[in-house]
């Protein structure tokens, strides 16, 4: 058998008795007998991206979310009374407060999909300081009803102490369960934006791997040519 040429590279000739030797394993491992296997749940389990689990974890976390900004609302429509304005005006109380607190956690998906890292940061600074206003609001709305009640102050009794408590987590529910929310939702970075917040570090480590590859591939490349 002679040899073959490829644009002027010389490759030897396949060897006749390795090809033998190869055809033998394989009509040998036809021939033997295969194994039982017990059957595993491998089949039945999904990944993190499946679909049922994904809508399982959508609905999930929008539940929480609706039911404590429904909470929170109870008790920021009679904070808004507090104010001394027109009536009508009390429910508005609700959006101005929580409304900018769920505008803070989706535009913190935004820049940090983006990149924009102050703008990130910046959008969850007032997205926790609006939480914390929202929870204190609550906090105090159940410690008044408590001391209009029982005629003390509010905080005289573990009941009491626990329902403020619980009134007052509704919006650090929803600040957490919106978070994880939008890191669900969310897509992974493309690699080109990857590429992007790259280091200076990281970028001479694949030049230096790519020049490493350059020089084995020249040097195989002149042995062949020698050989």
């Amino acid at each position: 058998m002679t040899d073959t040429t490829i644009e002027g590279l010389d490759l030897p000739a396949a060897d006749p008795s390795r090809r033998a030797r190869a055809t033998r394993r394989r009509a040998a491992s036809s021939r033997a007998p295969r194994t039982h296997r017990e059957p595993t749940a491998a089949s039945a389990r999904i990944g993190g991206d499946h679909k049922v689990w994904f809508w399982l974890q959508v609905i999930g976390l929008v539940g929480v979310i609706l039911s404590a900004l429904v909470v929170s609302a109870s008790a920021l429509i009679v904070v808004g009374g507090w104010q001394h304005t027109p009536p009508f005006l009390d429910p508005l109380t609700v959006l101005m407060i929580d409304l900018p607190m769920l505008v803070a956690f989706v535009c913190s998906v935004t820049f940090k999909w983006r990149g924009f890292t102050g703008w990130l940061w910046a959008a969850r600074i007032f997205g926790g300081i609006m939480t914390a206003f929202s929870a204190s609001a609550n906090f105090l709305y159940t410690v008044s009803a408590s001391a209009a009640i029982s005629g003390g102050t509010g905080l005289d009794t573990y009941q009491e102490i626990t329902g403020a408590i619980v009134h007052a987590s509704a919006p650090v529910l929803v600040f957490v369960c919106f978070e994880f929310f939008g890191q669900i939702i969310t897509r992974p970075k493309r690699n080109a934006a990857r590429l992007r917040k790259m280091t200076v570090k990281e970028l001479r480590h694949v030049e230096k791997e790519i020049a490493k590859r350059v020089r084995a591939a020249d040097l195989l490349e002149a042995k062949a040519l020698r050989g």
